[in-house]
């Protein structure tokens, strides 16, 4: 694995975005070139360096010969003014596939704002320093291996310590990753003794007020169950309650309905009533016929009246007549007589006649008439019914009004 590219944009003096490209494998050779960068003193020829160290993963400002984290930043010069940003990527060749990912080429990306939030990518995907420490470390390539050898770095490996110098052959020799991860292992079981000793102080701290607080988890406890219970018995009830309810719901929309069907039929009833007061008034003619009937039953009894008493007047006229005169002029009496006779016999059985037509259309009408009354107090007494059951249909207060309206 093997450094190919490295751009470097904000990072100390490189404001503008600039890209070192460096030689790979020469002339099929299984050797690299070297690449220097020659300038004058104060044009950034350690910044170059600088940048790969910071890049991985390098957490020492002093390492980087500044003093906070904004000083790696293009603070700005007579004519570009300083940016927010600083961003250096390294483009690392594993095509040997030393380091443990599946790509043959590795870019490493770290960003500093200025507000102080940074950033760690590898390959545009956001990853942590860890991360990036732990697979440098596992291909044996670092920040402070012999990898990267800073400005003052020989002349600082030969003033170091005994354990300082520890720190360079293990990295060389690919120990650190094992060191990073019982560092790690350290931490946390420093952090973890930390959590026991505050855990140890808040139980002496609690255990005075431990039986107080037992009494209240009891109540509480108990409350829980209290309350459980009280669900219970409401969900229960309002069971009951519901049950109640809708039974008398069904009770009330059943007479509602039956009521409803006897209103119908009434209803009914009561237009047929209504066809038959129609019928018997249009058959009124019935009673003025038999009206003209009795005014000309009354002329004929009348007529025949006259006829009797003028018959008996003729008869008697007759008899005196015959008396003082013997025979004379009685065939013509006789057939007077005789007529008068004849009249009287066709009055009689026109008047018979009309008797017994009068006697029928009497009859009728007494049918007529009983028929009307009893249809009149069927039609009383089905509105009658009919305004009982409007009534208790329509009563605000009697619970079907509520359970009809309810229903639709």
């Amino acid at each position: 694995m093997y450094l190919e590219k490295l751009e470097i944009q904000g990072f100390k003096s490189f404001a503008q975005k600039n890209v070192l490209v460096f030689p790979g494998y020469m002339n099929g050779n299984k050797r690299r070139g070297i690449t220097t960068i020659v300038g004058p003193n104060g044009s950034g020829k350690s910044n170059v360096a600088d940048a790969v160290r910071w890049a991985l993963g390098e957490q020492s400002m002093k390492t980087l010969r500044g003093k906070k984290s904004d000083d790696i930043i293009f603070s700005g010069s007579d004519k570009k003014g300083q940016l927010g940003m600083a961003e250096v990527s390294l483009y690392l060749n594993n095509e040997d596939g030393q380091a443990a990912v599946d790509y043959s080429q590795m870019v490493l990306t770290r960003r500093l704002y200025r507000d102080g939030n940074s950033e760690y990518l590898i390959n545009d995907s956001k990853v942590r320093l860890y991360d990036i420490q732990m697979l440098l470390a596992k291909s044996n390539f670092g920040q402070k291996t012999y990898s990267v050898i800073g400005q003052g770095m020989v002349e600082g490996f030969l003033n170091t310590s005994l354990g300082e110098r520890k720190e360079f052959f293990d990295e060389a020799t690919g120990v650190k990753q094992y060191q990073i991860k019982r560092d790690e292992s350290l931490n946390k079981l420093v952090h973890s003794l930390e959590n026991l000793q505050q855990a140890e102080m808040l139980l002496t701290e609690i255990k005075p007020r431990l039986h107080s607080l037992t009494r209240q988890v009891n109540r509480l406890q108990k409350r829980d169950e209290l309350e459980i219970e009280l669900n219970d018995l409401q969900f229960n009830y309002y069971s009951q309650l519901w049950q109640d309810i809708n039974d008398k719901f069904q009770e009330y929309n059943q007479q509602f309905l039956e009521l409803e069907q006897q209103k119908r039929q009434k209803e009914k009833k009561i237009v047929l009533l209504n066809k038959d007061l129609t019928k018997l008034e249009g058959d009124r003619t019935v009673s003025r016929e038999f009206n003209d009937l009795q005014q000309q039953l009354n002329r004929l009894q009348s007529e025949k009246d006259k006829l009797n008493i003028q018959l008996h007047k003729l008869e008697a006229r007759l008899e005196v007549k015959l008396e003082n005169s013997g025979n004379f002029d009685l065939s013509l009496w006789q057939t007077r007589s005789q007529e008068l006779k004849q009249e009287v016999d066709s009055a009689q059985q026109e008047m018979e006649h009309l008797q017994t037509v009068i006697k029928d259309l009497t009859a009728k009408q007494q049918k007529l008439i009983t028929k009307q009354t009893d249809l009149n107090q069927q039609w009383q007494g089905l509105n009658k019914e009919l305004s009982a059951v409007r009534e208790i249909v329509d009563r605000p207060g009697s619970g079907l009004s509520q359970q009809v309206t309810a229903s639709h």
